[in-house]
């Protein structure tokens, strides 16, 4: 046998396997143990003996092992050694905790190392692609090797090696959980023909996904005309550029990256080689002529693609790559290459990850910055598809809308998104650590293995989203803490009370914020919210629909939520309500003896349900989707608290206003429908958008043309990334044991003084604020500014302060080292609670120096722009700068020592 015969032997192995596994599950019922033996020391020559037994595991009930021997066959603990099976066990229960590739290597003597390895595979069989990893090793040689599959899914696979080193094994272990082995995809193919080595694997998958997203469309002349056709109108600008953006994203698929590498992996090989030796300016300028000789005649979309394999190279300025046992793989990228594409804004910094069974982002707009990080599954195919035509898109959208939102914070905006293979077996949890511990790989300093050109270390904020919500933020926090980084206590937030977390939900955070916009409409219109009547989606199960609940007192007559739609026009029973609220409880379990005979609740199982007043439903879902569109849903005040983005747009926002002939979205729009506030033609009055995203932006300026009060999501629900930021100031002032006393709750009904008293002070600060920016608002507003729309006033006031606090950020040499300047500014942010127990010096001293310049940066341009408004010239802000560092002197003279102190630390 040569390698060749080897490699074909094995893979009719797998096939025999396969058919088994898809025609007769007989992988299910059955362990399956392959045992190979080689008759001869050397690479190539002799007999390999093959032998594949499929046998009954011991548990056949479907239920999940209790101990190790259910996870095996009788035949297995009969003719398996004692001490053998021990290995097997501790392996394997290594492989339900750990998320790294689980091996040893062990030193058998005579020139043999036997490396062991278990994982959960997302195919049949690795036999193939772990032998050939390491037939590869020069001089190595398999003398045996045997695979043992277990009933919970786990393969365990013992290979036998000569003239290999124990570090040799240790990388080809570490590859195989990186290695995208999909049948027919180009590297699998390239790689099976020894055309490209194991590493040039990974590094091509990384940069196929870095051209799937990133390579810029060709110049187009008449691209170019229609965009100064329509240059004056952005809605239709921005319409075609994502018309543009898509139809080319559509053209530049991975199918035809793959195609283009197909055709010059010699130049695959040249791009790889510039990689792994550390692009240098001069090394890219060599390679660029290189390829744009070599590509001379072929499409300006094939040149561009190879171009941006290259800007992928310029682009890395630090990565794990060459770290063994990575959990994934992560590349810190420079965002210049940003510059060149369609992007309204170039974040700070973008992480790409790439895991076996993921691929992730992470994006952040400025330095110092905070998000959440959001899981997405797929059920389909074509979902999967779409979901990876977006990813970057929507994770770009995100941290820039969080941007916008993070105007009173010092963290701006960021996120992450970790996108999961439809082929992923590996525990969920698992798979987000993976993203974390490759993240962590970047930003500890001096991790082994992990190439850097950069001269600072990074510090990131995470929080939780969709599906990482729950122990998700804590699991990360631990893991980090056994890592040794330093700020794992601020690393994630919505953690758990116990390990210092302000859970939103139990606080009502979020919450506080929108109701305070609330309260500040009704203020202003002189209205009593006793006497108002109140829709909302989002039910008493939720956050902010529960909380929206037990501090609101206005009359509701609707309520919507994931079991249907809840209705009463002379007001739903409160009590009921706050039962449900309190309890945290579905609408489906309102007692219906309390409604009004007028009143109903219709589930979203239900068909062909008869109203009261003989309305038939044909189906509860469509209902309840549309409900907010309904002949029963008029009120004074519409709360959305929960529901699908964009269920309200241009296109159905019409709905919205009664009585009006031909009324549609546009015209609203464009101002054609008129004021109709004072009327009976709207349906709601006033709009506080608790839910992100709930309404599009374009629906809510046709609203707001037609007379409606309306509050955006970015104003109305930042309370919570508000405590999520004095959560994370926390962290980072107190040391571990400081912490673990004073916010960390071990007994929920005696949570530390210090604690409550925090949590407390975060509350009016997130009131305060919202009040702060409301004021703001309703003045501009008065004034006609952007033609008194509250959601263009909104979008205006974030982006002046992102802009003046980039300045001062950027500035932070002159002002903040004015020492009198930054301890007034500092002791204004900070809290007084933390102030008691901390005084000014030693924050200083703890906290990391960019996030203090973040504090300076955003109490300064946030206070100066609700002061002044947008009309506020650089003269204002040289005036009101002149007053602030007044304030700060005459402070400082009545500390002089605290000063001094305070400059000392720095």
């Amino acid at each position: 046998f040569d390698k060749n015969d080897q490699v074909e032997m094995m893979h009719r192995i797998e096939r025999f396997l396969w058919e088994r596994s898809v025609n007769s599950k007989l992988s299910k019922t059955h362990a399956a143990s392959i045992r190979s033996y080689h008759s001869q020391s050397s690479a190539t020559g002799g007999v390999i003996l093959f032998t594949v037994e499929m046998v009954p595991f011991i548990n056949q009930t479907g239920k999940p092992a209790t101990c190790f021997r259910e996870l095996t066959t009788e035949k297995f603990l009969r003719l398996r050694p004692e001490e053998t099976r021990k290995r097997y066990e501790v392996i394997l229960a290594r492989l339900q905790s750990e998320f790294v590739p689980v091996y040893t290597v062990n030193n058998l003597g005579n020139g043999t190392l036997a490396l062991k390895m278990a994982f959960i595979p997302d195919r049949v069989c690795y036999l193939t692609a772990l032998s050939t990893l390491i037939m590869r090793i020069p001089g190595g040689v398999i003398t045996k090797k045997f695979c043992e599959t277990f009933s919970n899914g786990a393969q365990v696979y013992t290979f036998y090696v000569r003239n290999a080193t124990v570090a040799q094994l240790q990388k080809a272990a570490g590859d195989i959980s990186m290695l995208p082995h999909v049948p027919g995809r180009l590297t699998t193919t390239l790689y099976n023909a020894h055309q490209i080595s194991a590493d040039e694997v990974v590094y091509c998958n990384a940069i196929t996904m870095f051209a799937f997203y990133f390579t810029p469309p060709n110049p187009s002349e008449d691209f170019g005309e229609l965009m100064r056709e329509v240059r004056y109108k952005d809605s239709n600008v921005a319409r075609l550029k994502k018309l543009r953006n898509d139809m080319f994203q559509e053209a530049i698929s991975e199918q035809y990256i793959q195609m283009v590498m197909s055709k010059h992996v010699g130049l695959l090989h040249k791009l790889y080689d510039d990689f792994a030796a550390g692009t240098t300016t001069e090394s890219a300028a060599k390679l660029e002529v290189l390829l744009k000789q070599h590509l001379r005649n072929e499409s300006k979309m094939e040149q561009q693609v190879f171009l941006t394999f290259l800007t992928f190279n310029r682009s890395v300025i630090k990565t794990n790559f060459f770290r063994v046992n990575r959990a994934a793989v992560a590349f810190r990228l420079d965002t210049s290459f940003m510059k060149k594409l369609d992007f309204p804004r170039v974040p700070h910094g973008i992480f790409l990850i790439v895991g076996a069974q993921f691929i992730g982002f992470h994006v952040r707009f400025t330095e110092i910055a905070r998000g959440g990080i959001r899981m997405i599954f797929s059920n389909h195919h074509h979902v999967y598809q779409k979901n990876k035509q977006t990813l970057f898109a929507e994770n770009y959208n995100l941290a820039l809308a969080q941007l916008l939102k993070n105007k009173d914070i010092p963290e701006g905006g960021s996120k992450g998104t970790i996108l999961v293979a439809l082929r992923a077996t590996m525990d969920r949890k698992k798979l987000f650590l993976q993203y974390i511990d490759a993240l962590l790989d970047v930003i500890i300093p001096g991790v082994e293995g992990v190439r850097s050109s950069m001269k600072t270390p990074e510090i990131l904020f995470l929080g939780p989203d969709e599906n990482t919500a729950g122990d998700y933020p804590a699991i990360a926090a631990l893991h980090a803490k056994s890592r040794g980084y330093l700020q794992w206590k601020s690393l994630t937030t919505g953690k758990d009370q116990i390990l210092g977390g302000i859970p939103h939900d139990v606080y009502g955070m979020t919450s506080r914020g929108v109701r305070k916009y609330v309260e500040c409409i009704y203020e202003k219109m002189n209205l009593k919210q006793e006497t108002l009547t109140k829709f909302q989606t989002g039910g008493p199960d939720g956050d902010l629909g529960s909380n929206e609940i037990l501090l609101g007192k206005e009359n509701w007559i609707g309520i919507v939520d994931g079991s249907g739609s809840l209705f009463d026009p002379d007001g739903i029973h409160k009590e009921e309500l706050v039962r449900l609220a309190k309890n945290r409880q579905m609408l489906c379990h309102f007692d219906t003896k309390k409604l009004s005979s007028r009143g109903f609740f219709v589930s979203v199982k239900d068909k062909n349900r008869t109203l009261p007043d003989s309305t038939l439903v044909e189906d509860g879902e469509a209902f309840r989707n549309t409900f907010h569109f309904s002949k029963y849903c008029m009120a004074d005040t519409f709360v959305p608290c929960g529901g699908r983005p964009a269920s309200i747009n241009i296109e159905n926002v019409h709905q919205l206003v009664l009585g009006v002939p031909g009324v549609t979205g546009q015209a609203m729009l464009d101002g054609k429908v008129g004021n109709l506030a004072g009327t009976d033609k709207l349906r709601f009055k006033y709009i506080v958008e608790g839910a992100n995203l709930f309404i599009t932006h374009d629906a809510r300026l046709a609203l707001e043309s037609v007379g409606v009060i309306l509050i955006k999501d970015s104003s109305a629900n930042k309370g919570g990334v508000t405590c999520s930021s004095l959560e994370v100031l926390s962290g980072l002032s107190l040391d571990d044991k400081e912490h673990a006393q004073l916010m960390c709750v071990k007994d929920r009904a005696h949570p530390p003084k210090f604690y409550t008293a925090f949590v407390q002070e975060a509350i009016q600060i997130i009131e305060h604020n919202a009040k702060r920016e409301f004021d703001c608002l309703w003045e501009e507003k008065r004034r006609g500014s952007l033609d008194g729309r509250m959601t263009l006033i909104s979008d205006a006031l974030s982006s002046k302060i992102v802009q003046i606090r980039k300045f001062i950020s950027d500035s932070s040499k002159d002002l903040f080292d004015d020492v009198p300047l930054r301890n007034y500014v500092l002791n204004q942010y900070l809290p007084a609670t933390l102030k008691k127990s901390l005084p000014l010096e030693r924050v200083l001293e703890r906290v990391p120096h960019p996030y203090l310049v973040a504090i300076f940066a955003v109490w300064i341009s946030s206070n100066f722009v609700y002061t002044t408004g947008l009309s506020a010239n650089e003269f204002s802000f040289f005036m009101y700068m002149h007053e602030l560092s007044k304030k700060a002197r005459e402070a400082a003279a009545k500390t002089p020592s605290g000063s001094a102190v305070a400059a000392s630390k720095l």
